[in-house]
């Protein structure tokens, strides 16, 4: 089921946002937030947000 690591939100955004193109998300447990700056920058770069 597609954004189900994101509960109800992608659903959301697709219904109210029905012409755009919603990406791929990336999703950080808040324990681990202070550390994922790589992890982040790789995930921009997969979709193509930065090169």
């Amino acid at each position: 089921m597609r954004g189900s690591r994101f509960g109800s939100s992608l659903g959301t955004l697709e219904g109210l946002c029905p012409d755009s193109e919603i990406l791929d998300g990336y999703e950080v447990s808040g324990s681990l937030a202070g550390n994922v700056e790589a992890e982040v920058s790789a995930w921009l770069r997969e979709i193509e947000i930065v090169k």
